[in-house]
């Protein structure tokens, strides 16, 4: 579940800091606007903190609201549909529902969107309070000195180091020795963990931590590698790469958005599989208003 809810979280940031990053390039004549008003530098900051706060706020309430009327309503559904078998009647209801819904879970989840919301309108924040006055007010971005030698070598190999960090605290924390594990694979089910499970649970999330960072610089070194490998190919090819290239702000975490994605929906699959596989163990048969379905036994 933590990692689950690391690759969520990494999802949404880099799906919302694409979108901050465009609008913060198509407000830029604005905001240049507003600096030759007399904005300070931290008055741009904060305008486009505060669309971060608003969209983070609004998202996350919208998102709780609707969550919970999705569980309502399919807790509603499966109490219909249950209504005459004794073994999901009693836990598969409304009431049930509401007795045990961890009412904090929203709030927390709101919480969490707000600071998604703000920590993706950083960037274009910055950026915004470092705005060159005479280029925002003509709408063109300002030039960005070339990283030296040394600087661009550093980051096209931080990626791969980290990546490389990531493979061998993972293949640490499968070999770290786990406790004795009973032979009913269900007994631990809402009791303590084996002995040795704490350690390898922090491992894994730091080897998913490093393998997430080694992604992030992995992919802008690899943006700007390709943008410039379009020479001698098609003009639009050549277009692209160099309009990718020239805009890693939006490039990179739409790419990283779409790689998370993947990941996340490879964590909820492989558990969702696991904890089915090892129902299936414990229980033999599933009862279904009176139909039988004999689940296969797994070892």
């Amino acid at each position: 579940l933590i990692l689950t809810a690391l690759l969520g979280g990494l999802l949404v940031l880099f799906l919302v800091t694409p979108a901050f990053a465009v609008s913060a390039e198509q407000s830029r004549r604005s905001l240049g606007l507003a600096a030759a008003a007399g904005a300070a530098p931290r008055d741009l900051r904060r305008i486009v903190l505060a669309q971060g706060l608003v969209i983070g706020l609004g998202g996350g309430a919208l998102g709780a609201v609707l969550g919970f009327a999705a569980a309502l309503g399919f807790v509603a559904w499966v109490e219909a549909e249950s209504a005459g078998s004794t073994t999901l009647t009693a836990s598969a209801s409304v009431a049930a529902m509401l007795g045990q819904y961890p009412w904090w879970a929203p709030m927390a989840g709101g919480l969490v969107a707000l600071g998604l919301g703000l920590i993706a309108a950083l960037p274009p924040a910055r950026r915004a309070a470092r705005l060159v006055l005479v280029d925002a007010l003509r709408d063109r971005r300002s030039a960005k000195p070339k990283p030296g030698r040394t600087r661009r070598l550093a980051l096209a190999l931080s990626g791969p180091a980290l990546l490389a960090a990531a493979a061998v605290v993972g293949w640490l924390a499968f070999r770290l020795p786990l406790g004795e594990l009973p032979d009913d694979p269900m007994a631990y089910m809402g009791g303590s963990a084996p002995p040795g499970a704490a350690a390898i649970g922090w491992l894994v999330v730091l080897a998913v931590a490093l393998a997430a960072a080694g992604l992030v610089f992995g992919v802008r070194a690899l943006v700007a590698w390709l943008g410039g490998r379009g020479a001698g190919r098609r003009p639009v090819t050549r277009l692209a790469l160099r309009d990718a290239a020239d805009h890693p702000s939006r490039t990179v975490p739409a790419a990283l958005g779409v790689l998370f994605s993947f990941a996340a929906a490879s964590s909820l699959l492989v558990t969702g599989a696991s904890m089915q596989a090892d129902m299936d163990d414990a229980h033999g048969r599933v009862d279904w208003n009176g139909t039988f379905l004999v689940a296969a036994r797994t070892p």
